[in-house]
């Protein structure tokens, strides 16, 4: 249940809503109750119920951004989605698009990451990176952003300089803009442009530690990429049945993994599932489709690549 003594902050308010002070903590002392480890514990559950409101909150942008993304990556298409972002906002965008390639097979060049001060940034604090819009402008250019690829600005106070350059030269460029921020966004162009950003706007209040949106902010962005990648791969098949089926098998474990995938799926032993992944050079949908349907790799292919290769269109496969 959350208290109702720690509202989440008014967008009137002259500080960001990202940098007020919490209510539970801003005039405790450390000598106080508060030093309690268990009594910081209570609060970050509490904090945890906000994180989940807020997600609820923003289900209807969260949803555009998944379909988005689905968009710029479907078959056929040759966009990409590229997330910007400063300091813990950048590292989320980049944690993210790191998991886009092992776990649904997404070429890398196609789901990039930029982040304010560069890779050197991903683990150490850059002093004023954030603050250099035109850093965020060039960033885009060196990308040559077009108008098939998707751009999602993070920044959990929605003032993140870099992050506004990124997005209006974006924007100048005809690209799908998106915002992900815990703050009420600012207008983003002074000029009228095709269409507005998707505004993923997390309504959490303040920080339990005053503006270190590493805290609750962080884990609601995390959770909103999670979510919104996840809904893509739904939308273009990637995901069947609950598997991962365009995983790529890339270590022991996966390997294993996509054994066992295709064994459930494709209703047969797990030895002839690894002979079938062998043949089809470890591409988990063709194994399936082979294995189900006693075919060979050729023809298993073929089917898949008539239905733009969802397994759900496959005709005789369970």
């Amino acid at each position: 249940m959350i208290d109702p003594a720690a509202p989440p902050g008014d967008p009137t308010d002259a500080l960001p809503r990202t940098e007020s002070l919490h209510p539970a903590t801003a005039n405790r002392t450390a000598s106080g109750e508060l030093a309690r480890a268990e009594h910081w514990l209570d609060l970050f559950d509490r904090e945890e119920a906000r994180v989940s409101e807020a997600l609820a909150n923003a289900r209807p942008q969260i949803l555009s951004l998944g379909h988005a993304m689905a968009r710029t990556l479907g078959p056929g298409t040759r966009g990409r989605v590229i997330s910007v972002g400063a300091g813990t906002s950048g590292r989320l965008g980049a944690l993210d698009a790191a998991e886009w390639g092992p776990t649904f097979g997404v070429d890398p060049a196609r789901v990039r990451a930029v982040i304010a001060g560069g890779l050197a940034a991903l683990t150490a604090a850059i002093e004023g990176a954030e603050d250099d819009r035109a850093a965020g402008t060039e960033a885009i250019v060196d990308l040559d952003v077009r108008s098939d690829d998707l751009v999602i600005g993070i920044s959990a106070s929605g003032s993140a300089a870099f992050v506004e350059g990124a997005l209006s030269e974006a924007g100048t460029r005809a690209a799908t803009l998106a915002r992900i921020t815990a703050a009420v966004p600012r207008p983003l162009f002074s000029t009228v442009l095709d269409s507005r950003p998707i505004d993923v706007v997390l309504t959490l209040g303040p920080e339990l530690l005053a503006g270190s949106t590493r805290l609750q902010a962080a884990t609601a962005t995390h959770r909103v990429l999670q979510r919104a990648s996840v809904l893509c791969a739904v939308e273009l098949g990637w995901i069947h049945r609950g598997r991962m089926v365009e995983m790529r098998p890339t270590n022991q474990k996966l390997k294993e993994r996509a054994i066992q995938i295709v064994a459930d799926l494709a209703a047969v032993s797990e030895e002839d599932a690894a002979r079938a992944l062998a043949v089809a050079q470890n591409d988990i949908k063709v194994a399936i489709v082979s294995s189900a349907l006693s075919i060979d790799r050729e023809e298993a292919t073929r089917r898949l690549e008539s239905v733009g290769r969802r397994l759900a269109a496959i005709e005789g496969l369970a």
